[in-house]
């Protein structure tokens, strides 16, 4: 059952720059998946593109050293100035390989940007693959580097793909959210009569 989508304070804005711009929000860690992140964005060598990691790093001291020129790493932000790193993004990746609900997958979808993520994170439950993002799996730098490389090839694809999770974002509410689960809370009541 899908959470809602946080469309009060998170929506698109026009991208301010033409750099194809992956973002990943959240912890930097292993768990997250960022260390075959960092090898597909290696492997990919693109020009005018940039890889924008957000969020605390709890890599061991000086692991992440080795990718520092592949990169930009910014710290925690305030949750509200989020909406501005998301719209300067052209996808976001979220390749976590363990994940209750990434709430940052429909931040994202709800600025319009299209996203690459794990079925460990709930992204089949929001997303279909291809649509509004894809869906690859864990630890597979090969998919995420194919993935990567195909929206960088295909802006315009791409640009239909943000209008396409900013639609789904706007149909997954927190109201609806909440009748689903009224209704499934019922329905477990009734079975136990």
């Amino acid at each position: 059952m899908p959470y809602g989508a946080p469309l009060d304070y998170f929506h698109p804005q026009p991208k301010k720059d033409s750099c194809f711009r992956a973002l990943y929000v959240g912890r930097v860690e292993p768990r997250k998946g960022i260390h075959y992140l960092l090898k597909a964005w290696k492997n990919l060598n693109l020009s005018d593109a940039e890889l924008c990691l957000i969020g605390i790093n709890e890599f061991p001291s000086g692991w992440l050293d080795q990718y520092q020129d592949l990169f930009r790493y910014i710290p925690p932000v305030p949750h509200y100035s989020l909406n501005q790193y998301y719209s300067s993004a052209s996808v976001f990746v979220f390749p976590s390989l363990v994940e209750g609900f990434g709430l940052v997958l429909l931040e994202a979808m709800a600025c319009g940007i299209p996203v690459i993520t794990t079925p460990n994170t709930a992204g089949p439950d929001i997303i279909m693959d291809g649509v509004e993002g894809f869906i690859v799996p864990i630890r597979d730098t090969e998919a995420l580097q194919e993935k990567l490389d195909w929206c960088y090839d295909h802006p315009l694809e791409l640009s239909q793909m943000g209008k396409a999770a900013r639609k789904k974002a706007e149909q997954l509410t927190w109201s609806q959210y909440r009748k689903e689960l009224q209704k499934h809370i019922y329905s477990l009541f009734n079975t136990l009569k």
